[in-house]
C-alpha cells in the first residue's frame, strides 16, 4: 500500500510540474487566452470563420453584428445600486 501511494503522489507531483512547464511556455509564445474581442465575437466565428450553430441555437442574431456586441466588458466606476434600471 505505501509502494502504491507514492507511486500516485509521484505521478501527480510529475504530472503536475509537466502541466505547470508547458504552460508557460505557451503563456510566453502564443498566450492560452483568446482576447477579449474574439471571445466576444465567439471563437467560432474568429478562428474559423462560422458560426457553430445554426437558426436559434445561438447563431448570431442580425447579419453584421457579433454574438458579444452588446456585452459591456469594463467601466471607469461601479454602478451605483439606485442607477440600476430594470426593464
Amino acid at each position: 500500500m505505501g509502494v502504491q501511494l507514492l507511486a500516485v503522489v509521484a505521478t501527480v507531483a510529475l504530472a503536475a510540474t509537466a502541466t505547470a512547464v508547458i504552460m508557460t511556455l505557451v503563456n510566453a509564445t502564443l498566450g492560452a487566452k483568446a482576447g477579449v474581442r474574439e471571445q466576444l465575437t465567439g471563437l467560432d466565428l474568429s478562428e474559423h470563420g462560422e458560426e457553430a450553430y445554426f437558426g436559434e441555437q445561438g447563431a448570431t442574431p442580425v447579419p453584421g453584428v457579433a454574438l458579444g456586441g452588446g456585452v459591456i466588458v469594463s467601466s471607469a466606476a461601479p454602478a451605483s445600486a439606485n442607477a440600476v434600471v430594470t426593464s
